[in-house]
């Protein structure tokens, strides 16, 4: 929504194909079309693709379930998806992956990033977890741009919290 905001034509794929969300969270129907149904070759990028409703911003669902989702992600049809993803127009594309730990899915797409953000769960996600899928990406040679914490509770985002964080920068 930010890039989009920033009039940035976006295009957001759910490459969860383990666990979809993003889907519903757009409110696009479980029975559309999405990316299993493109990379297998029963749909074009234009079928896979719906608005969000934000300006600038569509979505690509993860699409109908598939038996091995990493064998299908590595079969080369993604970077086939993202060429044609560019030649559409979109100025930016995010892949929403599933999660580094329990699944290697998303070392088979990190060579095709041009950043990777990884997404820590504010009071959720053990520190030592965090760790470990720092190593995982470091070892599979992927980069890393950096962290975002998310669900950071209102409590911890008061004023105390940015003074500080402020405080102690000035002092550094």
């Amino acid at each position: 929504v930010s890039l989009a905001s920033q009039g940035l034509r976006t295009l957001l794929i759910d490459m969860d194909m383990r666990r979809p969300s993003l889907g519903r969270e757009f409110c696009v129907p479980d029975s559309c079309h999405g990316v299993s149904d493109l990379l297998l070759g029963d749909v074009s990028i234009r079928e896979a693709c719906y608005s969000t409703g934000i300006d600038n911003l569509a979505i690509m669902p993860s699409g109908r379930t598939v038996s091995n989702p990493a064998e299908l992600l590595t079969a080369g049809g993604v970077a086939r998806l993202r060429k044609m993803a560019f030649e559409l127009g979109f100025d930016r594309i995010v892949l929403d992956t599933a999660p580094l730990i329990p699944v290697n899915d998303t070392l088979v797409l990190g060579d095709l990033a041009d950043n990777v953000f990884m997404l820590v769960r504010c009071n959720r996600t053990p520190s030592d977890m965090t760790l470990d899928g720092i190593r995982k990406l470091q070892q599979a040679g992927i980069p890393i741009s950096g962290l975002v914490l998310n669900r950071l509770t209102q409590r911890k985002r008061g004023h105390d919290y940015y003074y500080h964080n402020y405080y102690h920068n000035l002092k550094a």
